[in-house]
């Protein structure tokens, strides 16, 4: 009998038209083999109408948003979603994190900013499946530092896990999200000495039924799991006296889910979703206030929200027919479905940002008041400085000085000296670098830039947050932090409290 709820995508990214010196020929033959199990009716027998394989030429940035798109179009609620992706994950210039695709460009040792599938991105496209059960398995840490993992041939990427807040944000796009890793945080993928990679070969075994129990007929998101952390760990540890450990990480309370038949079966029961949590192996729960909390920081600090209604201090509304309501200070960005009209007053108590048009008339009231007209009040501005009108005078300085900023850097260069983790360290230093070069030469839309900057520190290297706020919170930085960073630093503050 078929699994006719399930629906597969499997992404290798072997080749890459920009920059070969990244290729990994295998990583497409990981894709197809896992393709291959996935329709035999003797295994998982999925429809092979409702598996998609790209790798190569076809594993474009659009091919891959393309079919994200087919699946949100196609899966049901009650459908089954199988995600695979093998390639290189890594943060790019902008900060956010990035899974490659054929065509991405690499600028310096980032990923070039648009060219590859960014995290904002993905979130999005998983949002909008209505699939009550989808797995992401993902193999994307494949550093050059250690051989022989997936090589980059030269040390031009570093190579990063899917980050804990990127993954915890995943998990909330949705109802019974499970995300598979091929390692922990500060270890590497390896290749072994056979046809595919050890996490993708243990992943086929355990589809085939090679070390996994039947679930009433089914293979459970769970027992796949635990055989695949037990193989490869053991594999790894007796082949290369490495430590790589398969990480699992769901929601709190979450249980299995049914991914795949089990040999074939022809004859079903109930599937069980009570099971209980594999012992032993790299387990992570993430409570359900956490991840929401997670999607929200990272779909407003990169843009990705579309048709937004959000209410509350320091509310931001993005995209098509946005609306915002916010105590602390509003963003209003995208195509307003009205105008602000003659005497329209937005009232912020903390200074407010508008991207777009305002036709006649007006306040913008804020700690810095602009009146429509030929009078302006402000507190301080720097950078470049227009006035307009009769008697109008601007004055600006070109930015804060460098031994100012070394000065304000000095504890939060400590922070990532000590917390960040040795393959992101040298990233990390580079992301300070760019916040002070943006604080010493100010130029158009430096706050979102700044605030995206800032944001991507924070989910490199977690223990510096504290140190980030901090330094935001002298006088100087905090004067021109412009409403979006201030959004993120309240955000960042408050991320201490929230429930593990």
């Amino acid at each position: 009998m078929p699994f006719s709820q399930g629906r597969a995508l499997l992404i290798g990214i072997g080749s890459y038209c920009h920059a070969p010196e990244l290729d990994v020929p295998i990583t497409a033959a990981d894709a197809e083999a896992v393709a291959a199990v996935l329709v035999d009716p003797d295994c998982c027998a999925y429809p092979p109408d409702q598996v998609a394989v790209l790798h190569d030429s076809v594993a474009t940035r659009a091919g891959i948003i393309e079919a994200l798109d087919q699946l949100a179009l196609h899966a049901g609620a009650d459908d089954t979603v199988f995600l695979f992706f093998c390639g290189h994950g890594d943060y790019g210039a902008d900060g956010d994190y990035y899974l490659t695709t054929h065509d991405t460009r690499l600028q310096g040792n980032q990923i070039a900013v648009g060219s590859g599938l960014r995290q904002g991105e993905l979130i999005q496209k998983l949002r909008a499946i209505k699939a009550k059960r989808l797995l992401l398995l993902i193999n994307a840490c494949h550093s050059g530092q250690v051989s022989p993992t997936l090589e980059t041939g030269r040390k031009s990427l570093s190579g990063h896990p899917l980050p804990d807040a990127t993954a915890a944000a995943i998990l909330a796009t949705g109802e019974g999200r499970i995300i598979i890793t091929a390692c922990r945080e500060g270890q590497v993928s390896y290749i072994g000495a056979g046809p595919l990679t050890l996490f993708t070969q243990a992943l086929v075994d355990g589809l085939r039924g090679t070390g996994t129990v039947s679930s009433r007929g089914y293979v459970s998101a769970f027992d796949l799991y635990t055989h695949i952390y037990f193989s490869v760990e053991e594999g790894v540890r007796t082949q290369f006296n490495q430590s790589q450990e398969p990480e699992l990480t769901l929601l709190k309370g979450v249980g299995s889910i049914a991914v795949a038949l089990y040999r074939g079966s022809t004859a079903l029961g109930t599937f069980d979703r009570s099971a209980d949590l594999p012992e032993g192996t790299a387990t992570r729960e993430i409570a359900p206030a956490r991840a929401e909390a997670r999607l929200r920081q990272i779909l407003q600090q990169t843009g990705d929200t579309d048709n937004a209604t959000l209410n509350g201090d320091g509310a931001i509304a993005q995209g098509p027919g946005a609306a915002a309501v916010g105590a602390r200070g509003v963003l209003v960005r995208g195509s307003n479905t009205g105008a602000i009209n003659t005497g329209t007053r937005i009232d912020t108590r903390g200074g407010a940002h508008v991207g777009g048009s305002v036709t006649s008339g007006g306040d913008f009231v804020g700690r810095d008041k602009i009146l429509f007209g030929d009078q302006t009040t402000v507190d301080s501005i720097r950078g470049s400085v227009n006035a307009i009108g009769r008697s109008a005078r601007a004055a600006a300085s070109s930015g804060i000085q460098p031994a100012e900023l070394d000065a304000l850097f000095a504890r939060l260069e400590h922070s990532v000296a000590r917390g960040a983790s040795a393959t992101r360290l040298e990233t990390a230093s580079q992301q300070v670098q760019r916040i002070k070069a943006e604080l010493a030469s100010p130029l158009p839309d430096q706050d979102g830039r700044l605030a995206k900057l800032i944001d991507g520190l924070a989910n490199m290297v977690p223990g510096a947050i504290g140190a980030i706020v901090s330094a935001f919170g002298n006088p100087i930085l905090a004067g021109v932090a412009g409403p979006v960073t201030k959004f993120v630093l309240a955000r960042l503050q408050g991320l201490g409290d929230e429930p593990q």
